[in-house]
């Protein structure tokens, strides 16, 4: 199985593919892609762009999951307005799609109760 992570944010969108042993095979960034601030349309071609640039680094048409954390979509109507616009995602056979903040806490805390405290607009964060 081949997943499909991207974090988009204010200042980029970052992308990994991972196989079934969770070591990563392709990575790619591309631009921001808050739709609060670029638009729906560019947000959702920088996150197509990086998922189509990682799928040729790993040398795979598509993979079997796109986990998807996108800033700027914290209400039930933002999330609604982006999977209308973005499904089907072509190179990815589900789709599941989060806020940057739930992926944060999934990633940092691996699903049990635990605070995260984020630093963000830095240029570490770059």
């Amino acid at each position: 199985m081949k997943i499909e992570v991207i974090d988009t944010g204010g200042t980029k969108t970052a992308c990994i593919i991972i196989n079934e042993k969770g070591n990563i095979i392709a990575e790619s960034r591309t631009g921001s892609a808050n739709y609060q601030v670029v638009g729906i349309r560019n947000a959702l071609a920088k996150i197509k762009d990086a998922l189509g640039l990682a799928l040729i680094d790993a040398g795979l048409k598509k993979v079997d999951l796109a986990g998807i954390g996108m800033a700027g979509v914290d209400r039930a109507a933002d999330f609604e307005k982006i999977k209308e616009e973005l499904m089907p995602m072509p190179g990815a056979d589900k789709v599941f799609l989060s806020n940057d903040g739930e992926i944060v806490l999934l990633g940092t805390q691996g699903g049990r109760p635990g605070i995260v405290l984020i630093r963000s607009g830095c240029p570490e964060n770059r």
